[in-house]
């Protein structure tokens, strides 16, 4: 395809055209720019200019959790991955809302998703970022928050049961945030490791599982992360 064909395609892809926007993504996949396999694994996240290009055939939209994992299982091992990472991103502050001042958790995702695009992390030092959580992310949401809030009481008053339930349900949200980020670094030492992807995927259901809790609405947390990783897989190198 002449320069000209290609810019032609570009701006009318980026105008909108669906028709031009396949043409443009199998020329992309020609020329070396990118993997038929994030392609094909666009398509089966709903991408309709990537079901065009690949030829492979667009799913139903779906917000049933099993019938979108079972998709991503479809996509093969790095997706499986690459969907605990941005996961794990996306319900990172539920987190962050209730431990503002610990960067931890940010950290090792960080390293994590670092060593998943190849770069050279210590993986000694990117465990201890999350290790001394493993203790913190299991324990019981509803007694810390009675906890807390009697410690803001006298000694003869007791919380608030709606106050309680209401920080019952922050915490246990940012817990299951922290699990998905805490699990998701095992994940890639699988990743890095050559798991069978029978051993990936029971690991990316964990990871997904607890972003899914920590989010509540779940169809939309499937939408966010579909949406990102389309975005993921499409980029240009």
């Amino acid at each position: 395809m002449n320069d000209q064909r290609l810019r032609a395609l570009r701006r009318q892809a980026a105008g909108g055209d669906g028709e031009a926007r396949a043409k443009l993504l199998a020329e992309r996949v020609r020329c070396g720019d990118l993997r038929a396999e994030a392609l094909r694994s666009a398509a089966l996240l709903g991408d309709g200019a990537a079901s065009a290009a690949s030829g492979t055939p667009l799913p139903r939209p779906t917000e049933d959790f099993d019938t979108w994992l079972a998709r991503l299982e479809s996509g093969g091992r790095r997706l499986l991955v690459q969907a605990g990472l941005v996961a794990a991103r996306v319900v990172l502050p539920e987190w962050e809302r209730e431990h503002p001042n610990d960067p931890s958790l940010v950290e090792g995702l960080q390293a994590a998703e670092e060593r998943f695009e190849g770069a050279e992390v210590d993986r000694y030092q990117a465990a201890e970022r999350t290790r001394a959580l493993a203790r913190l992310v299991h324990d019981d949401p509803a007694a810390e928050a009675w906890a807390v809030l009697a410690a803001e009481l006298g000694p003869e008053e007791s919380p608030d049961p709606g106050a309680v339930v209401e920080l019952t349900i922050r915490l246990r949200a940012a817990r299951a945030a922290a699990r998905a980020t805490w699990r998701v670094r095992r994940l890639v030492d699988l990743w890095e490791e050559g798991a069978s992807r029978f051993t990936l995927e029971a690991r990316a259901r964990e990871v997904l599982i607890d972003a899914a809790i920590a989010w509540v609405e779940t169809p939309r947390l499937l939408e966010r992360v579909s949406t990102q990783l389309r975005e993921q897989l499409l980029a240009p190198d």
